[in-house]
């Protein structure tokens, strides 16, 4: 388990996305838990990025699966891993429980020019399109104490734009904000997957077990 802070400046909107890819193996499930939320706007909104893989496979048959270069370089830290856009899904269905979609915009990489690599950007673009379809929204506003948790290779997530509460505002609403502390705070945490898979088998197994000694009483 690994976990993070997030103290988040008044900016505008930020694109669908899902955390660490360039990782060689992405947290499966993450969790968000809404601490400080003092400002206007900054609604959260999910998208199922399976559903979006499966529409697009069953609709384009000859789809291409691109191949992605994350990248991040910050802070005295370099990671890099390419990974496909997509492993394991097919339309319709999904065929292994190690099923992805890897798709970070803010941390990918150019593959080159863009007639040498047309297929590749087309393959991208459909995507996208599909992916912000207003329907495929599942949009809320967090509250103090919210806490969401998601499959970190299936959901991508982003949030609204937002303000800063003005001085009448606060009054008005009775919100109180510290001088100098950020009005939005979130902190999370990445479980990987084989994590939370192990715990569920150790619980199903004791259940399986207490349920045949009851029937045997």
């Amino acid at each position: 388990m690994r976990t993070f802070c997030k103290y988040i400046r008044p900016s505008a909107c930020s694109m669908a996305t899902a955390d660490d890819r360039y990782f060689s193996s992405p947290p499966r499930f993450q969790a968000l838990h809404c601490l400080r939320n003092r400002v206007e706007g900054g609604s959260s909104y999910f998208v199922d990025a399976f559903g979006v893989m499966s529409d697009i496979l069953r609709d384009n048959p000859d789809y291409r699966v691109p191949k992605i270069d994350f990248e991040y370089d910050n802070d005295g830290h370099y990671l890099h891993r390419t990974h496909p856009l997509f492993t394991g899904i097919q339309a319709g269905s999904l065929q292994r429980l190690s099923c992805a979609v890897n798709w970070s915009p803010p941390f990918q990489g150019l593959p080159g020019s863009v007639k040498r690599h047309s297929g590749w950007y087309r393959s991208l673009d459909l995507f996208q399109r599909t992916l912000d379809e207003p329907h495929r929204e599942w949009e809320f506003t967090m509250e103090e104490g919210d806490l969401v948790l998601f499959d970190n290779r299936r959901v991508l997530h982003a949030r609204r734009a937002f303000r800063d509460l003005t001085e009448a505002e606060r009054a008005e609403r009775g919100v109180e904000v510290v001088e100098g502390e950020s009005s939005r705070w979130l902190k999370g945490c990445y479980l990987d997957g084989e994590v939370v898979w192990d715990k569920l088998a150790v619980l199903h197994r004791q259940l399986n077990h207490k349920v045949r000694k009851y029937n045997t009483v």
